[in-house]
C-alpha cells in the first residue's frame, strides 16, 4: 500500500471542459452528456486558473464520437467526438493569450511522451522520431463536422471560428497530412524508454 501511494499522479484537462460548459445540454441535449459531466462558467474558469498555474500536466481530447442514433437513444451514452479538434482550440486559446504555445506544446506533446515513457516522441531533437505537426496561428476557420473526419458526423464546436490550424503532419519523417489531404503513412512502432 505504502508503494502505491509513491506512485506518480498526473492531472488531464480536456477541450470540452476547457471550452464547454453545462448550458451546452440546454442547446444540443444528450450531444453534450460526458463523463465528468459538463460544469458551470466558475468550474470551467478554475480548470484554466488551474492550467494556467501549472496544476494541469496534459490534455487529452477524450474522443468518444458516438453516432447520432447513439446519442439521440433512449439511453445515450457519454462522450463527444474531439481528437479533430482538440489542437486547433488550444492554438486559438494560444492565440487569444490564455496559453503560450510552448505550454501547449507541452501539454499535448512533450509531458504525454515523457508520462508514457514513450522513447525519440514528445522533442525535436536529433535521434527523435521525426513526428511534427506544423500550424499556421493566423489560419482562421469555421468550424463544420464535415470537415473533420469523423465517422460520428458532428461536433460540439459546430461553427465556431478559431484561429490557428495544423496544416502539415509529418510522421516518421514522411508528410501524413497537408491542407486537408490525407497520405497513407505507417509511423515507427512505438517503444518505451
Amino acid at each position: 500500500e505504502e508503494a502505491a501511494l509513491a506512485e506518480p499522479f498526473w492531472k488531464e484537462a480536456t477541450p470540452h471542459h476547457l471550452f464547454l460548459t453545462s448550458s451546452l445540454m440546454g442547446k444540443i441535449g444528450d450531444y453534450a452528456k460526458v463523463n465528468p459531466p459538463l460544469r458551470g462558467e466558475e468550474d470551467r474558469q478554475s480548470l484554466w486558473r488551474a492550467l494556467s498555474e501549472g496544476r494541469i500536466d496534459t490534455i487529452g481530447s477524450d474522443h468518444a464520437p458516438h453516432l447520432r442514433a447513439a446519442k439521440e437513444s433512449q439511453s445515450p451514452p457519454s462522450g463527444m467526438p474531439g481528437v479533430g479538434t482538440s489542437l486547433p482550440l488550444m492554438l486559438d486559446a494560444s492565440n487569444r493569450g490564455l496559453v503560450s504555445l510552448e505550454r501547449v506544446a507541452a501539454l499535448m506533446s512533450r509531458n504525454p511522451a515523457r508520462i508514457f515513457g514513450l522513447k525519440g516522441k514528445g522533442s525535436l531533437e536529433v535521434g527523435a522520431d521525426a513526428d511534427i505537426t506544423l500550424a499556421d496561428m493566423s489560419e482562421e476557420r469555421r468550424v463544420r463536422s464535415e470537415d473533420l473526419h469523423y465517422k460520428c458526423g458532428w461536433t460540439p464546436y459546430e461553427g465556431l471560428v478559431l484561429r490557428g490550424w495544423p496544416v502539415i503532419t509529418i510522421v516518421g519523417g514522411s508528410v501524413a497530412y497537408r491542407d486537408g489531404a490525407h497520405h497513407s503513412v505507417r509511423g515507427s512502432q512505438v517503444t518505451y524508454a
